[in-house]
């Protein structure tokens, strides 16, 4: 067997896969880690099916049920939890977990941990600093609901100023924060749309892009064939149900108009778009937030996701549909006002962050040595 190379780093990579920005953002920074500007040795886990299996499938379960699994909590775990002390988080925590935790990581011999899951890098900060090394979070939300603030994480990368002021309010000091923005797959276009479009042999002309994951096939084909009835060119990301894929696909053959694009081609297709339709949560949002492309985001928005939805049409982003026909001619709405539009892209380029994952990658690289 060949012996490691200890002239690399060994990072671990924690997220979650939950729901929400975890899982693309940590895919994000895996891609950086392991390029050839960093070359670190990456090992990447789900905090829930690696270290608290027995409340994983529960934690899934709250999410699309629209419960709040996560509560929020501030400090230690012995200070956080006197107020949820019936949360399953909390209690699986409580009896064993963090021991598990600990030595989990003590037998991977990492130098570094880096956290996307909102509730992990706390956990992780439970194991005593003599058993563990430095821990870093990026949380990848637009706001801490759901979060848990820990004062011994040795370093924050956050998305917004108003998230830092948030954590500085929970006590963790300002040198230790940097506003960042999410890491993701996409940065803002650096070549015209049209040139995009050209390369993906699609037509130049206004595009939805449609992000199906978490609706139903009935929903998706229902706004994909009314949209393109409309005259509107669809390019649907359908995730990875199959029967959803299928019909698409069907739909797809006898309608010049509607594109369909796989789920690994995600990235790619939000930059073909005017504007992105997508549920609250999912890795298309985030990449048109990146990417600098206005977003409608589907009803309804699960309670965890509730605070990141608020941020973005507060912040002009994004629209927030009612139902599938309120969807629909939202879109067309855009398609008719380019002053409307144009608005929301500005608004957007200012919150996606170009380059995160290499700012990011850049500055873990640096805390690590």
């Amino acid at each position: 067997m060949t012996p490691p190379d200890r002239s690399r780093q060994r990072v671990l990579l924690v997220s979650d896969s939950l729901g929400g920005f975890s899982a693309p953002a940590a895919s994000a920074l895996m891609r950086y880690l392991v390029s050839r500007e960093v070359r670190a040795d990456v090992t990447e886990v789900d905090f829930f099916e690696q270290y608290l299996p027995g409340i994983a499938v529960l934690a899934r379960l709250s999410y699309t049920q629209d419960a709040q699994f996560i509560p929020q909590l501030s400090g230690t775990l012995e200070a956080a939890s006197a107020g949820f002390s019936e949360s399953p988080v909390v209690q699986a925590l409580m009896h064993g977990g963090i021991g598990h935790i600990g030595s989990e990581i003590g037998r991977g011999g990492y130098d570094l941990v880096v956290v996307t899951s909102p509730v992990g890098a706390a956990a992780i900060c439970e194991v005593p600093r003599t058993q563990r090394p430095p821990v870093v979070a990026v949380l990848p939300a637009f706001s801490v609901k759901g979060t848990w603030i820990h004062p011994g994480c040795d370093l924050y990368f956050v998305a917004t100023k108003e998230v830092r002021e948030d954590l500085v309010m929970a006590g963790i000091p300002y040198t230790r924060i940097v506003v960042s923005g999410i890491p993701s797959e996409v940065t803002q276009r650096q070549s015209s749309r049209a040139e995009f479009r050209k390369r993906a042999g699609v037509v130049d002309r206004f595009t939805v892009v449609l992000g199906g994951a978490g609706h139903s096939s009935a929903d998706v084909r229902f706004i994909a064939a009314t949209l393109a009835r409309h005259g509107i060119q669809v390019v649907a990301v359908p995730g990875r149900e199959a029967r959803v894929v299928r019909q698409l696909h069907r739909l797809a053959e006898s309608n010049a108009l509607l594109h369909v694009i796989e789920s690994r081609e995600e990235s790619r297709a939000v930059l073909l778009a005017d504007v992105v339709l997508a549920r609250a949560g999912g890795q298309v949002l985030l990449e048109a937030v990146c990417g600098g492309v206005p977003s409608i985001i589907y009803n309804p928005v699960a309670s965890q996701e509730s605070a990141n939805v608020d941020f973005l049409v507060n912040a002009g982003t994004s629209l927030l549909s009612r139902d599938d026909d309120d969807s629909v001619e939202k879109v067309r709405f855009l398609s008719g006002h380019p002053d409307r539009l144009a608005q929301m892209t500005e608004a957007t380029c200012s919150v996606g962050r170009n380059n995160v994952s290499k700012l990011v990658t850049d500055r873990l690289a640096a805390f690590a040595q």
